[in-house]
This record gives structure tokens, C-alpha cells and sequence, in this order.
């Protein structure tokens, strides 16, 4: 997992938050190239990087990416967030990854005035709610349709409901009295 120090996270969640990202030409990148050519998703880029969420793209033909920017992880705590990134299990980063991604693409005109559940990439049903303020499980959606070559970007400003990160405890080791074999368990904290 790549090293990133809180004062780099506070550093992009000031100096890049901005309440629309301008994304230009999204139709001739990849989803995730279009999102790395820009600043404003550099801590959402990092956990993918982090988890190596790309490769489990490979086998999509398309996908949909309701995208977080910097600012809408403005609510996380910065330590955790640190340790999130860094020191996190791979498995904890990607589910949290996931919930962001849904294996098909989407536009606009499918949850216009309306509200639609979206299946996320863990199977998870996300609600897509576009009436008075377009939302995605609750979190303001910026822009719409930016339509790359395998799949549509659609940014958020806030983070989706229920969403936190976990500080990870040092991994304790327990006896399984019945097998009698050691068992490595890893413990979390929960971030308030």
C-alpha cells in the first residue's frame, strides 16, 4: 500500500474543493484515467490504488463510478483516514471501494425524476434519487453523465450514507481451544 501522510489528505481536501470538477474529453479516457488527470479525486484514487480496485474492473465491460471527491471526505477524520489508506487491511480498503462502483453504466436520463436502486459492486442496493436534488444513497450528486470509453462518471461532493473508515488495532492473536491451531484475528475500531 502506498504511504501517504495526513498533511498531504489536508493539503487536497483544501487546496481542490471546488463544487464542480471540470472534466474535459471524458469520452476518449477510461473512467479511471479521467479521475487520475484530475487533482480533485487524488484521496479516491489512492484507495483504489491502495486495493488494486483497477484489476477487478478488467472483467466489466462497462461500469458506472459515482465518484468522491476530495471534499467529500471534508467529514473523515484525518488519522483515520491516514491509517485507512496505509494501514488498513487490502480487503477492508476495497469494500469500502466498492460501494462507489456499480457494474454497469448508468446515465442521467435512467433516475431522472425518479428514484432508482442502483446494484453496487457488492451487491449492495444503492438508492439513486434525482428529483429535487439529485442524490446517490444520500450524498449530492455534482455532475452527471461525463461518458468515458468503459463506462460513465458521475461526481459527488459528500459522502454516501452510513459510510466511515476503520482504524485498524494491531492484530491480536488468539488460541482456538477446540482445534488447538492459532488463529490470527484482526480487530477495528469503528471512526465516530
Amino acid at each position: 500500500m502506498p504511504n501517504v501522510s495526513s498533511g498531504d489528505i489536508t493539503d487536497r481536501r483544501i487546496s481542490h474543493s471546488s463544487s464542480t470538477p471540470k472534466l474535459k474529453n471524458a469520452g476518449r479516457y477510461y473512467a479511471l484515467d479521467l479521475l487520475r488527470n484530475d487533482a480533485r479525486f487524488s484521496i479516491f484514487i489512492e484507495m483504489i490504488n491502495a486495493c488494486e480496485f483497477d484489476e477487478n474492473l478488467k472483467c466489466l465491460p462497462c461500469f458506472t463510478i459515482f465518484a468522491p471527491t476530495n471534499e467529500a471526505f471534508h467529514s473523515f477524520d484525518l488519522a483515520d483516514l491516514y491509517d485507512f489508506i496505509n494501514h488498513a487491511n487490502r480487503q477492508h480498503v476495497e469494500h469500502f471501494v466498492s460501494q462507489f462502483f456499480v457494474p454497469k453504466r448508468s446515465h442521467s436520463s435512467q433516475f431522472l425524476d425518479r428514484r432508482v436502486w442502483a446494484i453496487n459492486m457488492l451487491g449492495r442496493r444503492m438508492l439513486v434519487a434525482a428529483t429535487q436534488r439529485p442524490t446517490y444513497e444520500n450524498a449530492r450528486i455534482a455532475t452527471f453523465d461525463f461518458n468515458c470509453i468503459d463506462g460513465s462518471v458521475h461526481v459527488i461532493n459528500e459522502m454516501i450514507s452510513g459510510q466511515r473508515v476503520y482504524r485498524p488495532i494491531h492484530p491480536a492473536v488468539s488460541i482456538a481451544a477446540s482445534a488447538a491451531t492459532t488463529t490470527y484475528v484482526t480487530s477495528y475500531d469503528t471512526a465516530a
